[in-house]
């Protein structure tokens, strides 16, 4: 894939996940072509795809692998990834939950309790024992979660707890864009001249489903402030370093922008998008 900014890395093992599908038990955001992280023992596939502003291409034909070294001991999650975005159809995410069972698992000698944490209202979004290694959820769109599993051996013994990973929820929103590129917690470095590419997604229309050609404001915080419109979704921008946190509105299209606010749809931190924050390095 062209113009590619970062890469998910998926080790999957087959025919244990949801419906008997391939289970993600190991899986990580980079921004370089190489990785390094903990993987489950057993048979599994490596694939990988990367991913700018506009998507995601294809995943690559799986690398077979089969380690040996030993299982963590605490679960760790596969999916979703932390730091991404996860997206699921109209303002109704559907997030499956995967991970890595704890050594000596036989599939019904443990129990997993699975707690995700609405990071906007401190409180338990979803808190559940389960004797499989995943779990689909309903749970609200354009919202920061954090998630962990915890592993407890059947006949006694010690809990074994992940660690917990965040990630934000994204529905296809008809009244706010939410941001795509950097993704949410993650560093990037600065291209050419110090450039930063930021992007977001595009309002759907509520008529046939398809993009609306809007025009948006975009508004970053951070070290140095940038404030702008746009009227396609991405602006390149030459960025300091440091930390910023950014936020999006749309404008109808054929219509007059400067009639404000009338004209200008919610900013995405209005709970009906998703604002962004990340570093520049």
């Amino acid at each position: 894939m062209t113009n590619s900014d970062y890469y998910f890395l998926h080790v999957v093992q087959p025919g244990a996940g949801p419906g008997g599908g391939a289970l993600t038990v190991a899986a990580q955001q980079v921004g370089a072509t190489t990785a390094s992280f903990l993987v489950p023992n057993g048979v599994a596939d490596v694939v990988v795809r990367a991913c700018n502003g506009g998507g995601c291409g294809p995943f690559s034909t799986a690398f077979r692998v089969n380690p040996t070294f030993g299982n963590p001991r605490a679960p760790i999650l596969g999916e979703p990834i932390g730091g991404s975005i996860v997206d699921g159809g109209f303002n109704s995410p559907v997030v499956v939950f995967t991970w890595s069972r704890s050594p000596g698992d036989t599939g019904s000698n443990f129990n997993y309790r699975l707690y995700v944490q609405d990071f906007s209202r401190n409180a338990a979004a979803l808190d559940v024992m389960t004797q499989n290694n995943y779990y689909a959820a309903h749970i609200s769109p354009s919202t920061r979660y954090d998630a962990l599993v915890t592993a407890s051996p059947k006949s006694g013994g010690t809990p074994a707890q992940g660690p917990a990973q965040a990630f934000i929820t994204r529905g296809l929103g008809l009244d706010a864009p939410t941001f795509t590129e950097p993704t949410v917690f993650s560093t990037v470095t600065r291209g050419t001249g110090g450039t930063v590419r930021v992007s977001w997604t595009p309002l759907i229309s509520s008529v046939d489903g398809s993009p609306s050609p809007n025009t948006y404001e975009y508004l970053l915080s951070g070290p140095q402030n940038f404030r702008g419109t746009v009227a396609g979704t991405s602006v390149t921008l030459v960025m300091p370093p440091g930390t910023y946190t950014g936020i999006v509105r749309s404008c109808s299209s054929g219509t007059d922008c400067t009639a404000e606010p009338t004209r200008w749809g919610p900013w995405s931190n209005s709970g009906r998008g998703g604002s962004t924050s990340f570093t520049v390095q």
